[in-house]
């Protein structure tokens, strides 16, 4: 169980990464992103009534799969798009009835295709070994 814990760990430090290069197009993720998306999960979470666990473990998997990523983000819609995903795992391993998915696109602040987040759930699950809940 220790070696589990080990292995799953969130980085303290995973949102103080270097700096970007002045002509990157790429995204550099900062608190404050991680301050929206959690706002956003929050908001989707209670519009819908989901059960606490929901968004624990929604933000355990944003947290575990942003640490655990190598480069930044392409887009800076893509954080949310990633904390959707993360919810829609959550609400598909603890709700009885998971939320429409392109309902709680529609509350995104930044638009984001259906197929988007589809694909970061795939990666998300893919990044973390499908592997949803740890010790």
């Amino acid at each position: 169980m220790r070696e589990q814990e080990e292995e799953f760990r969130i980085k303290n430090n995973y949102l103080d990464t270097p700096p970007l290069k002045k002509n990157s197009k790429k995204h550099k993720l900062t608190r404050e992103d991680r301050a929206i998306v959690v706002d956003l999960v929050f908001e989707i979470h209670r519009k819908y009534g989901l059960v606490p666990e929901t968004l624990f473990v929604a933000i355990s998997t944003i947290d575990r799969y942003l640490s655990m990523r190598k480069e930044p983000l392409r887009k800076s819609r893509d954080i949310e798009s990633i904390g959707v995903a993360a919810l829609l795992i959550a609400s598909k391993y603890e709700d009885i009835y998971p939320p429409a998915l392109d309902e709680m696109i529609t509350m995104m602040g930044r638009p984001s295709t259906r197929k988007e987040v589809l694909n970061w759930e795939f990666k998300i699950l893919k990044q973390l070994v499908f592997q949803i809940t740890v010790p």
